[in-house]
C-alpha cells in the first residue's frame, strides 16, 4: 500500500510538471495571457462545475440552477440587452465559494458558454426557444457563472452548462437575433464584434484545456 500510494504521488508530480511544462513551452503562460487574476478564474470554474452537479434538478433543471442566494444585484432590470457586470460576476462568484460543499460531487460533463455584452435587443427570443435555459437577459443561469474578462470595450462572461442543458442553450444560440452568446468551442458568430476578440478567446480555451485536461 505504501508503495502504491508513492507510485501514485510520483505520478500525479510527474503529470503536474508535464502540464506546466506544455503551458511553457506552447507560450500559454494563463497569468501573462488573460490578466494576473487568471488562476483564480481556474478555480472558479471548478466550483461552478461543482455546484451545478451539486443542484441540478432534472426535473427542473432551468429553477435549480438559479439559487436565489447568488441572484446578482439589479437582476434582471439593470443587465438586460445582456449587459454584464464584472463586479458583480466576481461578488457572486466569492458568494459561491463560501458555500461549495467540503466534498464536492464529482463534476458532470459540460461546455463553456461565452456571452458578449451589449448585443441583445431584449425580444425574448432565446427564452422561448431554449425553454428557459436562456432568460430574458439573453442569459444562462446564474449558478452556472465563473468569470467576467474585458474583451476591448465589452465584457465576455464565461459559464458552465451541464450537458443537460446543451440542447436547449444550443436552441437559444440558433435562434438569436443578434447573436450575444456562443460556445467557447465554436464556432463563433461571424460579426465584428465576436471577430475583435476571436484571438483571446482562443487563448482563453487554451488555458482552460491545459488547466482543467481537456475541455469541449
Amino acid at each position: 500500500m505504501l508503495l502504491e500510494a508513492r507510485c501514485l504521488g510520483a505520478n500525479t508530480a510527474a503529470l503536474t510538471e508535464r502540464r506546466e511544462s506544455n503551458l511553457v513551452r506552447s507560450g500559454y503562460a494563463v497569468g501573462h495571457m488573460v490578466g494576473p487574476d487568471w488562476n483564480s478564474h481556474i478555480g472558479a470554474l471548478a466550483e461552478a462545475q461543482s455546484w451545478c452537479a451539486a443542484r441540478l434538478d432534472c426535473a427542473c433543471p432551468t429553477v435549480s440552477l438559479r439559487t436565489a442566494a447568488l441572484r446578482p444585484s439589479g437582476y434582471p432590470d439593470e443587465w438586460m440587452y445582456c449587459e454584464i457586470f464584472q463586479d458583480r460576476v466576481e461578488a457572486l462568484v466569492a458568494l459561491r465559494r463560501q458555500r461549495v460543499p467540503l466534498a464536492p460531487p464529482v463534476a458532470g460533463a459540460g461546455r463553456i458558454l461565452c456571452a458578449l455584452s451589449g448585443l441583445d435587443t431584449a425580444m425574448g427570443e432565446g427564452t422561448v426557444a431554449s425553454h428557459g435555459a436562456i432568460d430574458g437577459c439573453y442569459l444562462p443561469p446564474w449558478d452556472t457563472w465563473f468569470a467576467c474578462i474585458a474583451g476591448g470595450d465589452r465584457r465576455v462572461l464565461l459559464s458552465w452548462i451541464p450537458t443537460l442543458l446543451e440542447r436547449d442553450v444550443q436552441a437559444a444560440i440558433d435562434a438569436a437575433a443578434t447573436e450575444p452568446i456562443a460556445w467557447l468551442s465554436g464556432p463563433l458568430p461571424d460579426r465584428a464584434e465576436w471577430k475583435s476578440i476571436a484571438g483571446m478567446l482562443t487563448h482563453v480555451r487554451a488555458a482552460l484545456t491545459v488547466a482543467r485536461g481537456g475541455l469541449r
